[in-house]
C-alpha cells in the first residue's frame, strides 16, 4: 500500500516537473535588479524545488560572505542573478564555505559560462531524476534514492575538499 503511495506521489511530481524550466543567461534582466525585485525574481522560478526560496537577508549574507559582489547602487545585475540561482539550489546540501570553493575552482571564470553549465546540469538532472532513470531505483524505492543521495553528497564534500586544499597549495 505505502508503495502505491509512493508511486502516485512520484507520477505527480514528474507531471510538475515538466513545467520547470529557468530563464537562458540573456533572458535574465540586466538592468540592475532591487534586492526583493531579486528574491522575487529567483522564487518565481525555483518554486518547484522546495527548500530553496532566497531571502533578502540571505542574499546579503552571500554578499558579506564575498559569494557574490557587491550590487552597484543597491541592483544586482544579470550575472549576480545568475550566481545567486545556483547558490539557491546548492544551499540546500553544502555550506557557505563549500559553495565559495565551487564558485573559486569548480566552475568557469565567465559568468555566462558558469551559468549555462549551471543551466545545462540542472536540465539535465531534473529530466532523470523525475523521469526515475537517473540511478536505477524504483520511484518508490525510498531507500535506495536515501542511500544513493547520501553516498552522493559524501562524495560531493570529498571532491570539494580536495579542490580547496589544492587551491590552498597553489595559493602558496
Amino acid at each position: 500500500m505505502e508503495e502505491t503511495i509512493y508511486r502516485k506521489a512520484e507520477e505527480e511530481l514528474r507531471n510538475e516537473s515538466m513545467s520547470f524550466e529557468l530563464p537562458e543567461y540573456l533572458q535574465i534582466p540586466d538592468v540592475g535588479l532591487y534586492l526583493d525585485q531579486v528574491t522575487k525574481y529567483i522564487n518565481r522560478y525555483l518554486r518547484f524545488l522546495s527548500g530553496v526560496p532566497l531571502t533578502g537577508s540571505m542574499i546579503s549574507n552571500y554578499v558579506k560572505q564575498g559569494i557574490i559582489r557587491n550590487p552597484v547602487k543597491k541592483q544586482y545585475d544579470r550575472d549576480q542573478i545568475a550566481l545567486l540561482m545556483f547558490v539557491a539550489v546548492a544551499k540546500t546540501i553544502l555550506s557557505l564555505e563549500d559553495i565559495k570553493t565551487i564558485i573559486h575552482t569548480g566552475l568557469p571564470d565567465d559568468p555566462s559560462s558558469k551559468y549555462s553549465l549551471f543551466l545545462s546540469v540542472m536540465r539535465n538532472s531534473m529530466e532523470k531524476i523525475f523521469s526515475g532513470i537517473e540511478n536505477g531505483f524504483a520511484p518508490a524505492d525510498l531507500t535506495g534514492h536515501v542511500l544513493y543521495t547520501a553516498l552522493e553528497k559524501i562524495h560531493i564534500a570529498m571532491l570539494i575538499s580536495k579542490a580547496g586544499n589544492a587551491e590552498k597549495a597553489k595559493e602558496k
